[in-house]
Formats: C-alpha cells, structure tokens, sequence
C-alpha cells in the first residue's frame, strides 16, 4: 500500500509517527508494506525508513501527485491519506492534494482511497483568517470523503461533522481514537509499586500554558498524591518550570519513544493541557491510558465528555477539587483508562485499517 503523509522523521510529526507505527504493524500481522509519499516539498529525509521505500513530490501540485502514484501504484494499490490540511497546505486548503487524489482514483479503477481524517477544518473569530477559510476546508474535506472508498477519524464529533458535510459517507466510515506513540508495553505494575512520579508531556506551547496557568492546581495534586518528582519531556517551554511550580523539576527534553515508555512505566501520573472533546486524537492521552497512568486533564477549552471517556472514570479534570483523589481512586481511573484503550489498540486498529483497505470488506 501507499501511505501519503505530510512529512516523515527526522521531523517530529504526530500525523508521521502515527502512519510509520501503522505500516510496522501491518507489516508485521499481515506482511502488507508500505510506500510512503511526503507531501512537504521541503522535507529532508532518507529515501528508506525502518525498511519502507520514501518518496517525496518535488512540488505541491495535482500532475505531479498523480504522476508520483502512477509511478510507484500498480492496478490493485490501496493509497492511505493521513489528512491534515495544515500539513498539505500552509493555509489548510490543499486543492492539488484532493484533484490529484481524485484524477488518479479515476485512473485507477481497480485502485483503492482510503482517508484517515485526523483534522477537518479551523475556525476562529473574524479577525483570523482560519474564519475566512473555514468554508473552503469543508468543500474540501466533503470532496476528500466523496471520493474515499473508505473514512476513518478519530472522534465521535468528527465522524458527526463528516456524515453533515457528506451524508454518503456514513457507510463507509470508521470511528478510530488513535493510539499511543510511545508504545503498548504488556506488563505494568500497579501504581502503588511505582515511583511517586508526575510527567508532563505534550506540546510545549500547551506545557507552558498550563504551567502558567494552572500552577496551584498541579502542586494541590502533587501534595495529595505525595508527588515527590515531576518530569517535563518535549521541546524546551521557554522559561524556568520550577519558578511557577514549587516542585521538584527535572527538563528532560526530547526524548525517544523508548525513553519515554520506560519512564511512564515508572510514574503514576500523567497530566497534559487538552480539550475534554477531543481526547481521542490525543496521542498523549493514548500513551498515558496504554501505561495506565491516572490520566489528569487540564482543559482550557470545552471539557464536555466524548468518545465514551468521562470524568472521574477515565480521568481526572484539573478543576475538581482533589480531595477525592487518593492511589486507590487513581488506580481506578488508570485501569478504565487502560481497558478503554484496548480496544483501539495499535493491533486492533491494524486489523480496522486492513479491512479499509480491503477491496472486499463489506463497506
């Protein structure tokens, strides 16, 4: 199969790991390997990566896409998009990318289109251009899912948006919360065998963000489950940690996924900035349930309850008091976490993903 991707590593891209741990495990459950095609002209990479062939389009354009697949397709090829408007275009429209896909699945009628959604569209208030574009992106992504033989996401509210975009979709489309990253390791002790130890993961802008603002509410929690060791791993936040939290800080920087599974293998909680809404496309909150950490949310923006996670079950919300929360409710918290994650795991998204990709799989 081809998967098209918006870049690869050496560059970190949530959207790149996710399709290089799918091709490894289709390659490993059901010897199915992958071409992948980068979009971003600009990227530098190496032309093979963990035994995939990379290839890369010399430019953002509709002939050259069609071209790049003609060239490396044969008639019974399945391509996979990992579609994110902002990792194809730099205003979230890429026009070339759905022609392109769209002349060459004419071409190629015995060929297969499958669109994993992990965006669909910005908005904003009137004075960003995400506003302005917000209409354009949803042309696009009906066209996309009009011309998928099959579409996958990974929120409930996705899935929703899509169906009202392209009501003929909805037979063809699959809920998929993504899973983790930084890997699914098979034993785990119990919480209260591991060391009393928080780790902040995520993107630095939110990192920052709920240090800045939410400083009070993490020593609260730290002091009630007797934190005695907190981790920051990702790019650099910009300042001093340890002079808006008054606890023992250690920067780890970036870090390999190895590294990082083998330290959430040791701690008990897991705390990020992200919204209530959208916890099935957080790659960080699919590591932290895979290593049943308690999973603690900080969220700025809507928190209402989706995709079958609540909290006080799945999580905790950074804004209940907690005083409630002792090692035996955490521990709680940690395996409805882990048992909601199973069956989204890497091994049963493959299986997901190889029935879409499937001429025959009763779409």
């Amino acid at each position: 199969m081809i998967q098209l991707v918006p870049t690869l590593a050496p560059l970190v891209s949530g959207v790149g790991d996710y399709a290089l741990l799918l091709a490894l495990e289709m390659r490993r459950a059901f010897d199915l390997h992958t071409h992948f095609v980068v979009g971003n002209p600009q990227w530098q990479g190496a032309a093979e990566l963990h035994g995939f062939a990379v290839s890369q389009l010399a430019k953002r354009n509709a002939n050259a896409l069609t071209a790049r697949l003609r060239e490396i397709a044969n008639d019974n090829s399945s391509v996979l998009l990992h579609y994110a408007g902002y990792g194809y275009e730099k205003r979230g429209c890429p026009w070339w990318l759905v022609k392109g896909l769209r002349d060459w699945r004419q071409s190629s009628p015995s060929g297969r289109l499958v669109t994993m959604f992990h965006e669909l569209f910005a908005s904003g208030p009137p004075w960003r251009s995400s506003f302005w574009l917000s209409s354009l992106q949803k042309h696009l992504v009906a066209r996309l899912a009009h011309v998928s033989d099959a579409c996958l996401t990974s929120l409930n509210d996705y899935a929703n948006q899509l169906v009202a975009l392209e009501p003929a979709c909805q037979s063809r489309l699959r809920h998929a919360p993504v899973f983790s990253n930084f890997g699914e390791p098979q034993t785990l002790k119990p919480l209260q065998e591991r060391s009393r130890r928080l780790v902040v993961l995520g993107h630095h802008g939110r990192r920052a963000l709920m240090y800045e603002r939410s400083g009070g509410q993490l020593q609260r929690i730290c002091e009630r489950l007797a934190i005695d060791e907190m981790l920051d791993i990702g790019e650099p936040v910009g300042f001093d940690i340890a002079a808006r939290v008054a606890l023992p800080v250690k920067v780890c920087g970036v870090l390999r996924a190895a590294e990082i599974s083998a330290l959430l293998q040791d701690s008990i909680v897991g705390i990020f900035d992200y919204p209530g809404t959208m916890l099935g496309k957080s790659t960080v909150f699919a590591a932290y349930a895979a290593h049943r950490l308690i999973p603690i949310v900080v969220a700025y923006d809507d928190a209402r309850p989706a995709d079958n996670l609540e909290p006080e079950k799945h999580y905790w919300a950074a804004d209940i008091e907690p005083a409630r929360l002792n090692l035996a409710a955490g521990q709680r918290l940690a395996d409805n976490a882990y048992q909601w994650y199973q069956s989204h795991n890497l091994a049963a998204q493959g299986r997901t993903f190889r029935a879409c990709l499937s001429v025959n799989n009763g779409l």
